[in-house]
Formats: structure tokens, C-alpha cells, sequence
């Protein structure tokens, strides 16, 4: 009984000393005073606050809505803390760029790139300035990179090794970064262009005229599209595909707005709330591509509340290809495709819920097959031999890169237009060995006069046939008609004869 007793003293002394050590070095540390935030529990510290919306940058505007610009959070074990206002955004973007320069890395994130030694998460220091001066001022195509690697490989002339690894590793962030991204908010355009008619016939009123009779669309096109420039703006402004950017890491314990973030706090701003802030938008809800006319704002980082790609030391670097994977495609669509919901389906019906993933897609596109923009009926239909030339490329684009007469008849059957047999076997013994495409080029200027899409194979070979549903007409006129349609095969520039 004894021993029993002695044993209990000494483990009640133990304890009682572990607990005023804990006092004592409790009070010997200052005071701090943390960002608020939502009440916590044991392990799972502040999840369950975010549980309320499967989109977690919504949850998180709701309670900094509650608790504040700044505001902590734990995740599990972890200190988190949330920007959700410009001024909170500058502070820690910019002011204290330095302090806030590393990535939050978990182990999920370290496995898919590459142990964190890519761009996007690479520790703030002098391999990922390497990094990132490659990636900005190298132009990664398979010909530089054979040219400029191999040297450096066995020179060694920077401190980082630029190493195949190296290369696999900013491809991978180049290629996935930006056709993910890139895809995302090309189909959140079409949502909202579907959603808001004005935007739309505006948008394709100014492509179309700019581009009137080209058949495809280049960079240098793209400059004068201000308005289109407006619409993906708004749209980055509304959906921008990385809501809370990727998220920083404190390198050192600092004050930011009065609060002190302890160092290695994951930080998150979350521009999707400051692209949605009423105190710096008007209707902040409505899709408004005219907010941004006469507007300096852009991608660069230099106006907090706008920052789909980020600010300060890792901003995202891929800010142009970014934006000419949109420009460029969104162009071309306007320009040959006009887009509708289903019939039965209004605009206002159309579902804007986001789906969960690192970028945020629609969670269903509900498109009706696009329709093809046709020919300006007041244009005189195309010839034969256009028709026969769209269709042998339709045929060839089908996968069938040397069609019969029954493969083109067929065709052209298909859309109403009349076959002359012995002149398709005629017109395919002389086109046997020669490059279709150069035929095309050749007259391209007359070629292109007729607004279509896939390069004006489409359109061409779907126009109705000169004559078709007219009333019978008699052998002497038809032949003048063939004659005529001969002569006007001559004055295109061409002759598939030569």
C-alpha cells in the first residue's frame, strides 16, 4: 500500500512540474496577437467551417465576410491564413513580397511535381530564379532547346544544372498549366456569351467585321479586338480558373495589417473574392465586358483587385501564352460559329455551378451542337470545281487521303449538288500526284471570299448547287449554264488544268 502510494506522489510531482515548465516558457513568450478567424476543434482545427459549400473560395468570403480581410485559419495542424480583400492582398503580394516568396508544399503536391522542384512550387531561391528566368526568357521549342541545353550541360554555366530533368519538369508546367487552365475559361466565355445575347452579337459583330473574307485568324488580327479583349477580362474577373492562386508559404514571423503570421504559415489570397468585391466593382455579379473600356488595368499584377494571375515575385509566368491560347480560339469561334442552347432551354436556365478540381469548370456543359455560320446568300454559289475541291478535302480530312469517284459522288450527293461522272473521273486523273493544298492557295483570294469554317472546306461543299429546286429547264439552257459555270471557273484565278 505503501509503494502504491509513493508511486502516485511521484507521478502527480512529475506532472505537476511539466505543467509549470509549460507556464513559464508560456509566459516567457510575447503576446501575439493573431489575425481572428472561425472557433477550432481538436485535429481537425477549422475543416468543418468549409464543409458548408463544396467550393471552398465561396466558404472562404463567407467568413472573412464574418471574421475579417485577414483571417486564420487552422487546417487540421497546419496555420493557415486567408488575404480576401486588395489591401490584404498588397500587403502580402507586394509590401512583404520577400517574407511571403516560398510555396506551401504537402506531400500530395510533392508527388505530382516532381518533389516540388518545378516552378510553380520550387522553394523561393536561386534555383527556382534559374527556373523561372528559362521559362521567361527562353523560347522552349524542341529546335532552342536542343541548341541551348546541350552546351550548357557540359559547360556548366549557372549555378543550377540545367538538366534534362529540368526541361521535362517546365514543359510539364507549361503544357498542363496552360492547356488545363486555358480550356477552362474558354468554356466559361461561351457561358457567359450564352447567358448575356447583347455580349454576344457585340463580340461577334467586331470579329467579323475585322475579319471579313480572311479564312483563318492570326496573332496580328487579334490586335485590334478590344472588345473581345473586354469579354475575357470579365471573364477571368468572374471565373478565374486558380481561385486562390497557389499558395504562399511565410518564410519568417511578421506583422501584416497589425496581426502577426508566424512563419511557415500557408497563405492563401483569394482573388476570387477580390474580383467580386463590391467596395471596387459595380454589380460586381453581372457580367459586364464594358467595365473595363478606357480601363488600365491588366494581367500584370500592378492592381490588387484584379489579379487573376497573381502579383509579385510568383506571379504566374505563362501570362502571355496564357492569353493567346484564349485569344486566338475564341476569335475563330466567333468568327465561324454562332452558339445556342437547346431549344427548349432559356439562358437563364443554363447551370453555373462550378465543379470541384484545381481549376473550376462548369460542372455540365449543356451546348447544343454548334451551328455553322453559311455563305452570305446574296454571294453567288460556288462552282463545280470549287465544290469538287471542297469535297475531295472533306474526303481527305475524313481519313481518306486517296477517294474514289464513288467516295466524292457520295459527297456530293449528300448535299444536293449535281454529279457530272465523267468529269469526276476526268478532274481525279488530273489531280492524281498534285498537292491539293497548293491548288487551294493559288486561288485563295477567290477561295476565301466565302466566310466559312475548317478553312472554308465546310460551307463550300454544303452551299445548294446553282439551280437546285428550280423548275425543269430545257437541255439548250442547261448547256448554257455549264458553259457559263466553266467561264466562271476561269475567272477565279485558277484552273485545276495547270
Amino acid at each position: 500500500m505503501e509503494d502504491k502510494t509513493i508511486l502516485l506522489s511521484l507521478a502527480l510531482s512529475m506532472l505537476l512540474a511539466i505543467l509549470l515548465s509549460k507556464l513559464v516558457s508560456i509566459s516567457k513568450k510575447p503576446r501575439l496577437n493573431l489575425p481572428p478567424g472561425p472557433w477550432t476543434l481538436p485535429v481537425i482545427g477549422s475543416i468543418h467551417h468549409l464543409a458548408s459549400n463544396p467550393n471552398t473560395h465561396r466558404a472562404l468570403r463567407a467568413l472573412s465576410q464574418k471574421h475579417g480581410p485577414l483571417m486564420q485559419l487552422w487546417l487540421g495542424e497546419v496555420p493557415a491564413v486567408v488575404a480576401s480583400t486588395p489591401e490584404a492582398a498588397r500587403e502580402i503580394l507586394r509590401n512583404q513580397d520577400l517574407r511571403f516568396a516560398d510555396r506551401h508544399v504537402t506531400s500530395t503536391v510533392a508527388t505530382v511535381s516532381f518533389d516540388a522542384s518545378d516552378i510553380f512550387f520550387s522553394p523561393y531561391g536561386e534555383r527556382w530564379r534559374q527556373l523561372r528566368k528559362l521559362c521567361t526568357q527562353e523560347l522552349l521549342t524542341a529546335t532552342r532547346v536542343r541548341s541551348f541545353v546541350r552546351p550548357e550541360q557540359k559547360e556548366g554555366g549557372t549555378p543550377i544544372p540545367i538538366t534534362n530533368e529540368i526541361i521535362v519538369v517546365l514543359l510539364f508546367d507549361m503544357f498542363s498549366g496552360g492547356s488545363e487552365t486555358s480550356a477552362t475559361v474558354m468554356i466559361w466565355i461561351m457561358a457567359e456569351l450564352i447567358r448575356w445575347p447583347r455580349v454576344m452579337t457585340k463580340v461577334q459583330a467586331e470579329v467579323r467585321q475585322a475579319l471579313q473574307g480572311k479564312v483563318t485568324v492570326t496573332e496580328d488580327d487579334i490586335v485590334g479586338l478590344n472588345y473581345l479583349k473586354m469579354v475575357i477580362k470579365e471573364t477571368l474577373r468572374l471565373h478565374c480558373p486558380g481561385p486562390l492562386l497557389v499558395p504562399h508559404r511565410c518564410r519568417e514571423t511578421c506583422k501584416v495589417m497589425g496581426y502577426d503570421v508566424l512563419k511557415g504559415t500557408c497563405v492563401f489570397v483569394n482573388v476570387w473574392a477580390l474580383g467580386r468585391d463590391p467596395k471596387y466593382w459595380e454589380d460586381p455579379e453581372e457580367f459586364k465586358p464594358e467595365r473595363f473600356e478606357n480601363s488600365d488595368m491588366d494581367y500584370k499584377g500592378n492592381t490588387f483587385e484584379y489579379l487573376p494571375f497573381g502579383s509579385g515575385r510568383r506571379i504566374c509566368p505563362g501570362i502571355n501564352l496564357g492569353i493567346a491560347n484564349i485569344e486566338l480560339p475564341l476569335a475563330s469561334l466567333l468568327y465561324h460559329f454562332d452558339w445556342k442552347l437547346p431549344d427548349e432551354m432559356a439562358s437563364k436556365d443554363l447551370d453555373m455551378q462550378e465543379a470541384l478540381g484545381m481549376s473550376r469548370d462548369l460542372a455540365a456543359v449543356t451546348f447544343s451542337p454548334h451551328t455553322l455560320r453559311l455563305p452570305d446568300p446574296h454571294r453567288p454559289p460556288p462552282s463545280s470545281k470549287m465544290k469538287f475541291i471542297s469535297a475531295y478535302l472533306l474526303a481527305t480530312l475524313a481519313g481518306n487521303p486517296n477517294p474514289s469517284a464513288e467516295d466524292l459522288t457520295t459527297i456530293l450527293e449528300s448535299v444536293g449538288a449535281e454529279v457530272d461522272h465523267g468529269k469526276m473521273e476526268l478532274l481525279l486523273s488530273q489531280l492524281a500526284g498534285k498537292d491539293i493544298t497548293e491548288i487551294i492557295a493559288s486561288g485563295r483570294e477567290k477561295f476565301a471570299s466565302v466566310p466559312c469554317g475548317g478553312g472554308g472546306v465546310a460551307v463550300a461543299a454544303a452551299a445548294p448547287a446553282a439551280g437546285d429546286g428550280a423548275a425543269p429547264q430545257s437541255e439548250a439552257k442547261k448547256e448554257e449554264k455549264v458553259e457559263e459555270k466553266e467561264e466562271s471557273d476561269d475567272d477565279m484565278g485558277f484552273s485545276l488544268f495547270d
